[in-house]
């Protein structure tokens, strides 16, 4: 759902999830995870659609660790479920 909005959307939904969640919550996200290089086609393909039907985008690992540590979360561990993750984070703890 996330790969619907634009950084600064996907931030927001974010940090209000963060505020609904307890210490001792995870968030499950699953999400297409780009290759930092050689993307494939299915893959480049959603980016695509993404970007032109609601301005959003597909992430690589490194910009969904950028966003969730923005919004107040780490990610404990990336599972592979077929063509796409399951992105497990945790409250960043202070």
């Amino acid at each position: 759902l996330l790969h619907d909005w634009p950084e600064k959307q996907a931030k927001s939904i974010l940090e209000n999830v963060r505020q609904a969640m307890s210490k001792d919550s995870l968030l499950l996200i699953n999400e297409i995870v780009l290759p930092e290089k050689e993307v494939g086609l299915y893959e480049a393909r959603m980016d695509f659609l993404m970007m032109a039907f609601c301005a959003g985008m597909e992430r690589t690992e490194r910009q969904w660790t950028e966003l969730l540590r923005g919004a107040g979360f780490i990610i404990r561990t990336i599972w592979t479920c077929g063509s796409t993750r399951l992105i497990e984070a945790a409250l960043e703890t202070l």
